[in-house]
């Protein structure tokens, strides 16, 4: 009826062709089958079209519902850069199809010819198919919207998208006078001149060569802007020579090649990548993936050939290859971008805890990508902003959970690679010390939207304590914004209500100590529950109040109480490093100055010196250790020199409040300039605890909890090196062990009382 021609014209020309696998399916699809079709067969050009899509007409709930059932399927969680190979087979095939291939103007197409509207359209989807399911400003429904965003997230220059926009304009208001001419649905220029030179009089032109001159330019215009767009990082001359294994015979020529490389195990090597090339692997069980790795296949040997030790990094590449759940995106990113498959190899070569991470999570290298990716981290408040529009994107709390783990371990990932990379270039020293603060605000922002998060999803069954206030307190490495690749955090929660005996508000209601316990325990999980896209934090909750056996949260009245009356030596000795990291406005505040008025308590100096003392000698019972590569619990090592830095702290706080601060580096420089440490104390300290934090740091990042020794990857032994400026492995043994010596003198003058 729409397109039905009467006397009166018709309402629109209908076009069926969009919908689920056309040649074999009714007009009329039942949802279920739809689902269905683009859970298990869609395609990426259907993705692209998908982007447009919206309800307009008949039960527009039901409508609405299935665009929302679209959202993973359009847009994906790692970007794609297969979607561009399938988008640019299906503009060749066009050109090829349609004949379309080279700019002309007489009968040339408007729409799906070189520099026409179709190419303006696909460098607004591919970007979007690739970077909209991390970035939800992208999926914008509109073409000019679509560049306006682009620019604003900083993918595309402003003068492209003013030149994009204006052709976009031209063209289509081009588009509109042909169409109008005849009352035909046709993107075809006249081939006619006479009639060329009507249509541009009609078009606004007076004279027909001025119309092909503008025409002409704004359709290269696109095409220059389209060709860019597909133009990725040249590939480097092969030093690789023969390197085919997909016949069954075994060939010497591979082995050579391999051996020249720098790889010694070269029959093991050639066997697992006959292998790979085989289907073993998940991700290489697909036609196309083989193809793609057959193509890639000398760069990657010569990648990791250029690594310190060959061998290993190819083993831990194809861990990494073995755990993959599927290959053809990531193969094609590869071949898009080799300048990847270096920081692979790199990572694979220095650092087995972050190869290990990679293989669990290989998406983590899109965020590479980015222009920024090498840049330090944007200030807290935009890292908040950029999470809050991530979580925006959310359909149930379960989304939640995995987006934020999502956006965490993309800028932990991002910090890794930073570190790494300022190691490889001989600017290590301070490397992670540097990024301490980078993890702590990541790990402030996360801890901040998990608890609104949670706190709505609780309140769905138990409501609110009216009026009543919550706030998280910071403790070690989070709390002095020493935080590491992977530290876990130390928190305390602290709640505020206006009476006793409250209640909650919800269908369910609870008191207010039962809620805020229950509320904590769901909090805690949320963070640290392992989901498909791995952990946010491990929580440590042994430092709040009465420590393993006291309440999951307590009112603040108490926590003020405790630490008055109760609490022990080392506990206000830990609590020089607590700070105030997410809750309620209110009851931050309050907890910040509760905290300002338990350091500032003067106490009595011995009592103080001779728990220090005795915690120190405790825990060196304990834990202690005659390694030097053992830094935390070595004797003189970082454990030694927080307890001297946190014995000053407590001692001299009271008459010096600018040095309690929960930073222990910023403590020690105030504390050089008060004179409460002569300078050259203060400055070797600073020295050493840089040096601690830096070594610790690196070690937690390549190596997690495994130990520094003479089996780690010579890379690593490398890296460590000139992390701590010494000219080899073995000299930063010697390095570590003069500064132990050196803090343990000091710690047994300050706390003998001398």
């Amino acid at each position: 009826m729409m397109q039905e021609r009467t006397r009166d014209g018709y309402v629109f020309r209908t076009d069926l062709r969009l919908r689920p696998d056309p040649g074999a399916t009714p007009i009329a699809l039942s949802i279920g089958a739809a689902h269905v079709y683009y859970e298990s067969q869609g395609q990426n050009w259907e993705r692209a079209a998908m982007i447009k899509a919206r309800a307009i007409a008949g039960d527009l709930t039901a409508g609405r519902e299935f665009v929302a059932f679209l959202t993973p399927f359009i847009w994906r969680k790692s970007m794609d850069f297969a979607a561009i190979e399938d988008i640019q087979a299906i503009k060749s095939q066009i050109h090829t199809h349609k004949g379309f291939s080279k700019i002309s103007l007489e009968g040339h197409n408007i729409k799906i010819g070189r520099g026409g509207i179709r190419e303006i359209e696909f460098f607004c989807q591919t970007q979007q198919l690739i970077e909209g399911g991390r970035n939800p400003l992208l999926r914008e429904v509109t073409t000019l919207g679509t560049l306006s965003q682009l620019a604003a997230a900083g993918k595309i220059d402003t003068s492209v998208r003013e030149e994009l926009q204006e052709a976009y304009v031209y063209l289509r208001e081009l588009e509109h006078r042909l169409q109008m001419t005849h009352d035909e649905q046709t993107q075809l220029l006249p081939d006619d001149a006479k009639d060329f030179q009507k249509l541009g009089v009609f078009f606004g032109y007076d004279e027909a060569e001025e119309f092909r001159a503008s025409l002409r330019a704004t359709l290269e215009t696109v095409q220059r802007h389209y060709d860019a767009l597909f133009e990725f990082e040249e590939t480097t001359d092969r030093k690789a020579g023969r390197l085919v294994y997909t016949g069954a015979e075994e060939d010497t020529k591979p082995h050579q090649t391999l051996a020249e490389l720098g790889f010694e195990n070269t029959s093991a090597i050639s066997q697992k990548i006959r292998e790979w090339h085989h289907g073993r692997y998940r991700a290489t069980r697909n036609v196309r993936s083989q193809q793609i790795l057959t193509t890639l296949m000398p760069q990657i040997l010569e990648t990791l050939g250029d690594t310190s030790n060959p061998d290993a990094a190819f083993t831990r590449f194809d861990v990494f290859l073995q755990k993959l759940p599927a290959g053809v995106q990531l193969f094609t990113m590869f071949k898009a971008h080799p300048s990847l498959l270096k920081l692979l190899a790199k990572v694979m070569g220095m650092a087995p805890e972050l190869a290990e991470t990679l293989s669990g999570n290989p998406m983590l290298l899109d965020g590479v990508l980015d222009s920024e990716f090498m840049a330090p981290l944007p200030p807290k408040d935009y890292l908040a902003a950029d999470l809050e529009l991530i979580l925006s994107t959310a359909r149930d709390f379960q989304d939640v959970l995995d987006y934020t783990r999502r956006w965490a371990n993309d800028r932990k990932f991002r910090l890794g690679v930073q570190i790494l990379d300022n190691v490889d270039h001989g600017t290590g020293l301070g490397a992670t010390v540097a990024a301490g603060p980078a993890f702590s605000d990541v790990a402030d922002v996360i801890l901040e939207a998990m608890l609104i998060k949670v706190r709505e999803e609780f309140a769905r069954t138990h409501g609110v304590v009216p009026g009543g206030e919550f706030a998280v307190i910071a403790m070690g490495k989070l709390g002095s914004r020493q935080m590491s690749p992977a530290s876990d955090a130390d928190l305390i929660f602290v709640f505020d209500t206006p009476e006793e005996d409250m209640v909650t508000d919800g269908r369910k209601p609870i008191s207010a100590g039962l809620y805020y316990t229950r509320f904590c325990q769901r909090y805690i999980n949320a963070l640290s529950v392992h989901t498909g896209e791995g952990q946010l934090y491990e929580i440590d909750m042994r430092l709040r109040p009465h420590g393993k056996s006291g309440p999951i949260a307590l009112p603040l009245d108490s926590i003020r109480k405790y630490y008055e009356e109760e609490a022990w030596t080392w506990e206000h000795l830990a609590l020089t490093r607590a700070r105030v990291v997410a809750g309620d406005t209110a009851l931050r505040a309050k907890a910040e100055e509760m905290l300002r008025e338990i350091a500032l308590t003067r106490r009595d100096p011995e009592k103080i010196r001779k728990d220090t003392l005795s915690m120190r000698r405790r825990v060196l019972k304990e834990h202690g250790t005659n390694n030097p590569l053992t830094i935390k619990h070595a004797e003189g090592g970082l454990m030694d020199l927080e307890f001297l830095s946190q014995y000053l702290r407590l001692k001299h706080g009271p008459d010096h409040p600018d040095i309690l601060r929960p930073n222990s580096l910023n403590s020690l420089k105030v504390m050089k300039a008060e004179g409460i440490l002569p300078a050259e104390t203060a400055d070797r300290l600073i020295d050493i605890l840089k040096l601690y934090l830096n070594i610790s740091g690196l070690k937690q990042l390549c190596l997690g909890g495994r130990k520094i020794d003479e089996t780690i990857p010579l890379a690593l032994k490398k890296a460590l090196a000139e992390a701590a400026e010494v000219d080899n492995f073995d000299e930063l043994a010697k390095k570590l062990k003069a500064s132990q010596n050196d803090i343990d003198r000091l710690l047994t003058d300050y706390l003998a009382g001398t």
